[in-house]
């Protein structure tokens, strides 16, 4: 009897068309809840750990028209314990030309960043400890434009530098000045944030260098830069007299994040209706279209609940069936999402796309909440079958 029911659930699920547009409709579905979901929590995760890693979110920068003895206050923010460095703009940044990796999509400037030892994970050869010493990025791509809407970035296009390390890069430095930097260190790409175009020399290096080639810089009309041992301590600033406020150096822009969970949502609660709205009407046309066959069941014994628990089971087959799928799926998206989606922007191209545990438990309680109501729904329309009439016919 079992092995006939079995036959019987089976045959109606490959001969009725109908079953087939269920399962791409819930496949379709499940990819977007568990993707969108991943991606969401990918995206936090990354930037959660950038924000911990990252020494350039502790650093704020200083501006006071009225500052009388800058070189005293540079001295006293040394002193405090919760300041791990101080610095002026021309020992912080400035920009040169590899022609080296010049390309039809490249156009070879790089930043140049004043730092401190420690504050990069080198991956290969070593880091900063002497003047005219340079580390860069695992991803370099010397691009001034990466950041454009026109820009031609591609992480495809990243260039290694492991075969240059050690060696003189030859650079023009601010555009015009030809000078030599030794790379010394290739630093990852993935532990902290930074940008592809820039790499990080010593503060006295880029102090040396702008002396020397921009020596109309009015540096004290500039900020002064503080790098804190974490930026949660930045209010420790506000207790010497000379300083009024500070600026964060860099933020979570977490509007990238907000429109995924927006559109995500959105797009699950809509989706979500209209697929409980098609199960209702696909599953009520076939207990009309099935009525004979339900009125057979019942002249052979069986009553309306246990009829509707073959439709249930039913239901549950096509569900399993579509949410392995979606779930094989939803991972070759995931494991492919920054080749196919991302693979021009800068930042976001860092991201591992993770498929989220919490992503695949939630698709399974919106999807087994969204099955049972309308197909509770849809199925209770047998009760309103008149069995007797139906035999007779």
């Amino acid at each position: 009897m079992k092995n006939n029911l079995k036959d019987y659930i089976l045959m109606n699920i490959k001969n009725n068309k109908t079953n087939l547009l269920i399962v791409l409709v819930l496949i379709i579905f499940q990819i977007l809840v568990i993707v969108g979901a991943s991606y969401y929590s990918s995206i936090k995760n990354f930037w959660n750990e950038f924000m911990s890693n990252s020494y350039e979110f502790d650093l704020v920068y200083i501006i006071e028209e009225n500052l009388n003895n800058r070189e005293a206050l540079v001295k006293k923010l040394k002193e405090n314990p919760h300041v791990k460095d101080v610095f002026q703009y021309d020992e912080f940044i400035s920009f040169g030309t590899l022609k080296e990796f010049q390309d039809e999509n490249k156009n070879g400037e790089i930043e140049l960043f004043g730092t401190i030892s420690g504050v990069k994970k080198i991956v290969l050869g070593k880091d900063i400890e002497k003047n005219f010493e340079m580390i860069c990025p695992a991803n370099f791509y010397p691009d001034s434009l990466i950041y454009n809407n026109n820009s031609n970035y591609n992480y495809k296009n990243s260039i290694s530098l492991r075969d240059k390390l050690d060696q003189k890069l030859k650079m023009n430095f601010i555009g015009t000045m030809p000078i030599e930097l030794k790379l010394v260190g290739i630093f990852d790409d993935n532990y902290d944030f930074s940008s592809p175009n820039v790499c990080y020399v010593s503060h006295d290096t880029l102090k040396q260098l702008n002396l020397k080639y921009q020596k109309d810089l009015e540096v004290q009309e500039m900020p002064i830069y503080i790098l804190l041992d974490d930026i949660q301590n930045a209010d420790v600033l506000l207790d010497y007299e000379e300083i009024t406020e500070y600026t964060k150096m860099k933020e979570i822009n977490r509007e990238v994040g907000d429109k995924v969970i927006r559109i995500t949502g959105i797009s699950t609660l809509l989706f979500g209706l209209c697929i409980g709205l098609l199960i209702y009407f696909l599953f009520m046309r076939r207990v009309k279209n099935e009525s004979r066959n339900i009125a057979i069941l019942s002249l052979v014994g069986f009553s309306k609940k246990k009829i509707k628990k073959l439709y249930y089971f039913e239901i549950i087959i096509l569900y399993v069936m579509s949410f392995v799928v979606a779930l094989i799926i939803s991972y070759f998206i995931a494991f492919h999402f920054v080749e196919w989606f991302l693979w021009n922007s800068p930042s976001l191209s860092l991201i591992k796309v993770v498929i989220s545990k919490f992503a695949i438990f939630g698709c399974l309680i919106i999807n087994i909440l969204l099955l049972l109501i309308s197909s509770k729904k849809s199925l209770s329309k047998i009760d309103e079958l008149n069995i007797s009439e139906l035999i007779y016919e």
